[in-house]
């Protein structure tokens, strides 16, 4: 039976089939539609089922077929008539066609209720789109039934299905999936799903939302992940540091701005800052680009992202890209910013006169129990020993009142912001202008610091094939600081009092301190210069200017190929003026030879031209297939100035080296230096992206580099990466759990970046001047010659760093939860160092590739969408980054007469420091002579001994009679005690909404660091050295005990005291005074309130917020931690003897970031 069934199912379909399948011919001219009908039939076995009527309107047809079917046939009969038909068991029905339905209008609001302009508005499984007007009205041809697809970049998109011919009316929401977002990286666009590298923009909200600072580098720190920002010094105008998955040299690099290859002392650690495309020479975001006109950061991290910027890329980039105009309406936008900044000391308090006197008296004690000449010339006790020496000092100083230096040089500041600016366009052209000012008085006596911007954006489609636009902005900044400084002002001993007569109030300054001393150097009460009375006459100015335009053209061939020319010139210039007057001990007053004043005067020049060609290819293949290919070529050129002069006899008050006076401090008046340099890059680049549906996604890039540091041997260089990611949430198997893991990306990467020396002639041997060194009158007389200043090295090549990556970005619940997770092995090679050379050489030093070093790490950036809700909305962001280097090679001396200093088989010495690396171990280590306690009977210090021959350990202690140095001059013995580089650092950031009302919070950490406490520094040493006049030390919290004679509490002690014992082994040289870097940082807490949207319609301004925010909140330390921030350490420098290069950790103690209360209006119209 059933198979009775199948045989006649199957003959059934066979005669269906051989009905359509009947081949017809037809010749006719202007035959009526009816005519043509019957002459089917005829040849088919159908049948037409229609009305008279219908035909009345039919147009005649002509129609020349031979064999064709009646399908095809028909098509034609109907094309352009008012008719239509269907085919039902091989009867062909012929009916009206159906009017087009009326346009379905609707509006397009924001979240705020405000027009929408230029949102697109789509028919489901169509192309056919329409975009809103300036008003966000819209109307397009659908009909009942219809689904609308609504969507803009940065918003979330929504279907509406059309049930009526009514208006509709929609609210975008912004879009909580990051991966929607469309990023950019090298020298093209890509949405964050599409990418196979490691990423992370930040928007210009997410940067409003942050700290308030003139810096954008700083309103990074706790938002992103991979790289570690520090910020030096508490004071005004000091711009954060930033360093990108680890230290990636040994030392060395160029200062961008004055071109210098600074050595061991200057360690390049920051990032290649591109704006809108333009590859800039700038460390720092705030030297050319305001924040207020920022619209996202990109900050680049692996070879995949960061190879196509070859030479430039070691270090990571950052990416900037500024506001422009969207089509529309003009809009303004202001935002008005007033603020005060308050001194924090954190737990850092100096000594009122009381305290000073009992420390001087536990230093008198100390110092007698220790040491037996003392024993022996007092017999009756140490206070013998403290009446002789401080017998003095009580007499000629009111040793019972106290000045509070500390918050007397460190005052609040007031802050003051503004911006405005204009965007608007249509169809063909856009336009930006903005402008901002920022000025803030710092903290420490008179700093003052401003900046002030202008950018103007233009961009016009000339044609439909030429796109052209500019981009001209104007960085001004200006600085002030006292040439006084203010730990050391602070330092000041308690009972100094800055007024004649020791009240505060009384407005006369004493110009120097009272005391029998006739010269700054004659003591022990010697005459030093009075702090408040220097700032009216000593100062520093600084002026710096940044001005850079750029002009590009874009031309579209085909709609998947153009070609884009970049074309920027940019100047920078630094000037700064330091007057040390001559009425001020700094400028030679009180002192045997008065050099009557000294000005400085320095200036900066630096011109730069960028041009850049790029075409573009970017095409998709049946649908699936997606191609982008580019090729690129640059060139820069770059022109360095620099003068720099120091003048002596200068008149009062003046600033102007043309200001001479009659008195004769040196023959030589004006010691005047110059520098000129010109440097070259030459670059081709290339890169292809292709993906299938958006699951397999791969990419490469390369370029070659040509640069004037090397020899002609090894001037070029090649740079490249592989990268490759699969969204396995794409496949069809994944459909099941779409709901829940909607997303989910494995990527992995490997590239070569690389680091150019940035300065020309490393290779060459080159002489220099002798007698530079003013005051001298060698070079007038004729005295000048030239000595051997660099070898040549010929064989000197570029380092590079070879970054291999892996890593996951994963979305659960449509973007309620979202992930990034990488792991990185970034391997630097061939890195350079000037090699010092030993002084029987005679020569004193060469640039070398000497060695390798690799960083490992991971991080980690997590989102989340805690609640979401019509009122009430909860989002978290979470990040965090650990990361650990280790010195992989260090090469020997190519010969025996060829040693530098540092360069044995087994060591690495950086040079200008005293401690030692070897393979294996990092760069970030701190590596001193390890403390284990005081000994409970005599207080004297015990450290540990290592030998050099064997390991061994045995126990140190230093007495009056030992020496501390022979523990220094033992390289074993400098033990690794910890790390400068956190172990892992990020931030938590919570921002909570409740209508109207908006609430944020930042908090940043960082674990596993050690710092060198200045606080815990300014405990040791002898009060009755000749310098006891101007040190006064920090007030120990509970928590530090340092050992005195008979104290029931010397089982505990762990710092040292005052006292010649701990003044010879001083903290730089032992563990004794560095601490546990631990902690966590409330940084920004942002109330905000926005205007309600009937309130601002009749208003009539699009937008108003208020906003109360505060800044540096709170720091929450291990509990043995004495100073002020922990996060404000050095990062590169000289004189550490930890033998740490890079972040040195040397925590300033006397003053953190300040805390800011602001208040903020921003406005839109």
């Amino acid at each position: 039976m059933k198979l009775t069934i199948i045989l006649l199912v199957v003959a059934f379909l066979q005669v269906q089939a051989k009905g359509y399948s009947q081949m017809i011919t037809l010749k006719q001219q202007n035959a009526q539609l009816e005519d043509v009908f019957v002459e089917i039939m005829k040849q088919t076995n159908s049948h037409f089922i229609y009305s008279p009527q219908m035909l009345k309107d039919a147009k005649p047809v002509d129609i020349d077929l031979t064999n064709v079917t009646m399908d095809e046939a028909l098509s034609l009969c109907f094309e352009g008539q008012p008719l239509t038909y269907v085919i039902e068991n091989n009867t062909v029905i012929v009916k009206m066609k159906e009017l087009p339905p009326p346009p379905i209008k609707g509006k397009v609001l924001d979240e705020k209720g405000n027009p929408f302009p230029f949102v697109n508005i789509r028919i489901k499984g169509t192309t056919n789109g329409v975009a809103c007007d300036d008003n966000g009205n819209f109307s397009i041809n659908a009909k009942i039934g219809d689904i609308l697809v609504i969507s803009f970049l940065g918003y979330e998109t929504q279907e509406i299905k059309i049930t009526s011919l009514t208006d509709i009316s929609v609210s975008l929401k912004v879009s909580i999936s990051n991966l929607e977002e469309v990023v950019v990286v090298g020298y093209t666009m890509k949405k964050a799903r599409e990418l196979t590298g490691s990423v992370q923009t930040v928007n210009s909200k997410e940067l409003n939302n942050s700290i308030t600072t003139p810096d954008a580098t700083s309103a990074l720190k706790g938002r992103v992940t991979g790289v570690d920002i520090v910020n030096s010094n508490p004071y005004t105008a000091v711009k954060a540091t930033v360093t990108v998955r680890g230290q990636g040299s040994f030392s060395g690099g160029v200062d961008p701005i004055n071109g210098e290859f600074n050595d061991a002392f200057y360690v390049q650690t920051s990032p290649l800052i591109v704006i809108d495309g333009v590859v800039t020479q700038f460390t720092s975001i705030a030297q050319a680009v305001s924040i207020a006109d920022i619209e996202t950061i990109t900050l680049l991290k692996d070879a995949a992202s960061t190879a196509i910027y070859g030479s430039r890329a070691a270090t990571g980039v950052i990416l900037v890209t500024t506001k422009k105009g969207t089509g529309g309406k003009p809009r303004v936008n202001v935002t008005l910013t007033s603020g005060i900044n308050y001194p924090n000391f954190g737990n850092v308090d100096l000594m009122n006169t009381s305290q000073w006197m009992q420390w001087t008296r536990d230093a008198a004690s100390i110092s007698w129990a220790q040491i037996p000449s003392y024993q022996t010339q007092f017999p009756n006790g140490y206070m013998d020993l403290w009446k002789n020496k401080m017998g003095g000092m009580v007499a000629l100083f009111d040793t019972t009142s106290s000045f509070d230096w500390q918050k007397n040089i460190i005052k609040p500041g007031l802050l003051k912001r503004a911006t405005v600016n204009l965007s608007g366009g249509n169809a063909t052209s856009n336009y930006y202008i903005g402008f901002s000012t920022y000025n803030e008085g710092g903290n420490d006596f008179v700093s003052k610091y401003s900046q002030n911007s202008l950018r103007v954006k233009l961009e016009s489609k000339f044609t439909k094939f030429l796109t052209v636009g500019m981009n001209v902005s104007g960085m001004f900044e200006n600085q002030e600081n006292p040439l006084v400084s203010a730990e050391g002002s602070m330092m000041n001993l308690p009972f100094y009092n800055p007024y004649k007569d020791g009240k505060t109030s009384d407005t006369t300054i004493m110009s120097t301190w009272r005391g029998p001393g006739t010269t700054a150097a004659a003591g022990p009460y010697r005459k030093t210069g009075n702090p408040f009375y220097d700032i009216k006459y000593n100062n520093s100015l600084v002026k710096n200017s940044n001005l850079m335009g750029s002009f590009w053209g874009k031309v579209n061939f085909t709609p998947w190929l153009y070609f884009t020319s970049t074309n920027t010139w940019s100047q920078y210039k630094s000037g700064s003026n330091n007057i040390s007057d001559r009425r001020t001990v700094a400028g030679g007053f009180g002192q045997a030879q008065n050099m009557k004043g000294k000005l400085e005067v320095n200036t900066i020049q630096n011109d730069v031209f960028l041009t850049s060609n790029v075409l573009n290819f970017l095409k998709t293949f049946q649908k699936n297939h997606n191609v982008s290919v580019l090729a690129g070529q640059e060139y820069q050129y770059k022109h360095l100035l620099t003068t720099s002069a120091t003048k002596f006899d200068v008149l009062e008050g003046e600033r102007n080296l043309s200001a001479g006076a009659t008195d004769t401090y040196s023959t030589n008046h004006i010691m005047a230096t110059g520098n000129e340099r010109e440097y070259l890059v030459y670059s081709l680049f290339g890169q292809a992206d292709y993906d299938y549906k958006g699951i397999y996604i791969f990419s490469a890039s390369v370029r070659r580099d040509a640069s004037a540091s090397y020899s002609r041997e090894g001037r070029y260089k090649n740079f490249w990466s592989l990268s490759g990611g699969w969204a396995v949430s794409k496949e069809k198997f994944w459909e099941p759990i779409r709901d829940v893991v909607s997303f989910l990306k494995f990527r992995g990467s490997y590239g070569i970046s690389g680091k150019d020396a940035g300065a020309d002639f490393l290779n060459q041997t080159l002489y220099k001047r002798t007698g530079t060194n003013p005051p001298s009158d060698y070079l007038e007389k004729g005295n000048q010659g030239y000595y051997l200043y660099q070898l040549g090295n010929d064989k000197l090549t570029w380092e590079t760093t070879n970054t291999t990556e892996a890593g996951v970005d994963i979305e659960l619940f449509k973007g309620r939860v979202s992930a990034n997770f990488s792991m990185y092995n970034k391997a630097g090679k061939d890195l350079i160092i000037r090699a010092q050379y030993t002084s029987i050489s005679g020569i004193p030093a060469q640039y070398q590739n000497i060695g390798d070093l690799t960083n490992k790490g991971w991080e980690l950036a997590l989102k989340t969408i805690n609640v979401i809700h019509k009122d009430f909305s909860w989002t978290t962001a979470f990040t965090m980054y650990h990361n650990t280097n280790r010195i992989d090679k260090i090469r020997p001396p190519a010969s025996a007469e060829d040693v530098p200093v540092f360069a044995t088989n087994a060591t690495f010495w950086t040079y200008g420091y005293s401690g030692n690396f070897k393979v294996g171990e990092s760069i970030n280590d701190i590596k001193l002579v390890k403390f284990l306690r005081f000994e409970n009977a005599t207080g004297y210090p015990v450290f540990e001994h290592v030998s050099d021959t064997d390991g061994s350990k045995s126990e140190v202690v230093i007495t009056p009679t030992s020496s501390f140095s022979n523990l220094l001059g033992n390289p074993a013995s400098k033990q690794k005690i910890g790390t400068a580089m956190p172990k892992v650092q990020g931030g938590f950031i919570n921002e909570f909404k409740y209508k109207n009302f908006g609430l944020g919070i930042i908090i940043t950490y960082g674990f596993g660091s050690m710092v060198q406490s200045k606080a815990i520094i300014n405990t040791i040493g002898n009060p009755y050295n000749t310098n006891w006049a101007n040190y006064n030390p920090v007030v120990l919290t509970a928590n530090q005990v340092y050992w005195k004679p008979g104290s029931p509490n010397n089982n505990k002690a762990n710092v040292p005291g005052p006292g010649f014992q701990y003044a010879t082994i001083s903290g730089s040289q032992s563990s004794m005074t560095w601490i546990k870097g631990d902690a966590v940082k409330i940084a920004n807490v942002r109330l905000s309130y926005d205007l309600p949207a009937k309130l601002l319609e009749k208003l009539k301004i699009s937008s108003f917020q208020v906003v109360l925010s505060a800044d540096n909140l709170k720091y929450f330390t291990n509990k043995n931690y004495i100073g002020a921030d922990p996060e404000a350490v050095t990062y590169q420098g000289s004189g550490n003897d930890t033998g740490g290069s890079g972040r040195l950790n040397y925590n300033y103690g006397f003053a953190a970031s300040p805390r800011r209360v602001n208040l903020t209006f921003n406005i839109g119209f």
